[in-house]
Order: structure tokens, then C-alpha cells, then sequence
């Protein structure tokens, strides 16, 4: 698009771009059969809103003429910078806005020092893995979405996480996934969330933190909770050792 701008999404930017982000993935995953990721407006404006009023989120708009036609976003919490969402209003679908979020967010971690950027990618969605993959994403890992029920009875191995855990629990993702989540977790501790954790012979096996930014991780194989229906997939990028910072 030749009249599209990029700006830094402000406050009253937040009730149009949460209706962009809640048309997007209603209109994805409608047309595929899916449950919706984001069910209704609401939980959209929280997301987006949260995202916008984080320092250590980086944000960027799409602008077609005075229109807000899409954003994305870029967790800064840890080494390894999280992508997303990146939403783009249904009617400028396919006029290289998503592309566009992309290269921004991209270009802002590369700046910034960040070696590696992660995203998860719909499996259905060929259109936006088609972009990723042309941007030098690689597919790293199943992840997948769980319909959890009520347990028939209290497991005495499994308690809420406290903050004293999270040393325990970036261990843990240090060494089954590569890199810290200490930044995520402690901002996911700090919406009340309902986290949970087993311990086994003394020590923290796994842990699970439940919401839209979801991490879950077990000590078994290196593989994440083996009771998930998978469904989704991390996607990552490493930028070339003679251009990372």
C-alpha cells in the first residue's frame, strides 16, 4: 500500500485497535471451524491496552489515509523477544499491512540487541506462515491448546507458584527451552493469574501459567505438557551472527 504509515500506538488508539484484533481472529478462525482465541471485545481492549501501556512492550500501528487498519507487538521482557499479536483489519487483508508490522517489529528487536524473536503460528493458517517463513522464521516446536477439565480429586503435587519459585521455574526453561521466561512470568504473576506448579521428590517438575499469553512446561523429554492436543507451533528467528548485536 502506498499511503500506509507506521506509528507508536497510543492510549486512544486502544477501542479501534482492539476491534481490529477481535474482527481478525473472528474472521480467522470462524472461517477454519476454530474456537476463538478471543472470544469476545472485551478480552481484545484488556490485551491490546495492556500491551500499549507496558514500557517493556514495543508497539507499532498501521494507518491507511486517517484509518487504523492493524498493530503488532514485541515482548521486550526477556532476551528472546515475543511477536504479537499482529492483527490487521479484515478489509486491508492481503495489502502487505501484516508484512509491513512485521518488518517494523523485526527491524525495532534487531536494533535493540534481541538475537532471537519467537511467535506462535496457527496450523491452519497457511497465509500468515506463508509471511513468516518468507521473513526467516523457522518452525521449532508443537504447542498445544488445551480444553482442561476438573480433576476427579485434589493432586497433593500440584500447588500455586509463589514468587519465591520463579528462580526454579527459569531454571527449568532455561534448560528444556534455551532461553529465560522469567520476564513473561513474573508479568503473568502480576495479573493474578491462577499459576500452578507440581513438585516431585523435592523439586519443581513443571509449571503452568494459564491465560492468552499461556507458557507451560514439563520435566519429561523436553517436550511441553505430552497431554495437549497439538494444534499450534513456536516459530523462530536467529538473526546471522555477523549482523546480531
Amino acid at each position: 500500500m502506498t499511503n500506509l504509515k507506521l506509528i507508536r500506538p497510543k492510549p486512544q488508539h486502544v477501542p479501534q485497535l482492539a476491534r481490529i484484533c477481535f474482527e481478525a481472529f473472528k474472521e480467522l478462525h470462524d472461517r477454519h471451524a476454530f474456537p476463538r482465541d478471543i472470544p469476545n471485545l472485551e478480552l481484545a481492549t484488556r490485551i491490546i491496552g495492556l500491551f500499549v501501556a507496558r514500557k517493556d512492550f514495543y508497539g507499532v500501528a498501521a494507518k491507511a489515509g486517517n484509518r487504523l487498519v492493524g498493530s503488532n507487538f514485541l515482548s521486550c521482557t526477556d532476551t528472546v523477544g515475543g511477536v504479537g499479536p499482529v492483527t490487521v483489519d479484515p478489509a486491508y487483508d492481503g495489502r502487505g499491512v501484516g508484512r509491513a508490522l512485521m518488518n517494523d517489529v523485526l527491524a525495532y528487536a534487531k536494533s535493540n540487541g534481541m538475537q532471537q524473536v519467537r511467535l506462535l503460528q496457527d496450523s491452519f493458517n497457511a497465509k500468515s506462515f506463508s509471511l513468516y517463513a518468507s521473513l526467516g522464521f523457522d518452525v521449532r516446536t508443537p504447542v498445544g491448546l488445551m480444553d482442561a477439565k476438573p480433576a476427579a480429586a485434589p493432586d497433593p503435587t500440584v500447588r500455586l507458584v509463589t514468587a519465591a519459585d520463579l528462580p526454579a521455574m527459569e531454571e527449568l526453561s532455561l534448560r528444556l527451552y534455551k532461553c529465560s521466561r522469567h520476564g513473561d512470568a513474573t508479568l503473568l504473576l502480576g495479573l493474578d493469574l491462577p499459576a500452578l506448579l507440581r513438585v516431585r521428590e523435592g523439586k519443581i517438575s513443571g509449571y503452568f501459567i494459564p491465560g492468552f499469553l499461556d507458557t507451560a512446561w514439563r520435566k519429561r523429554k523436553r517436550t511441553r505438557w505430552r497431554w495437549l492436543a497439538k494444534r499450534r507451533g513456536t516459530c523462530r528467528r536467529n538473526w546471522p551472527r555477523s549482523s546480531a548485536r
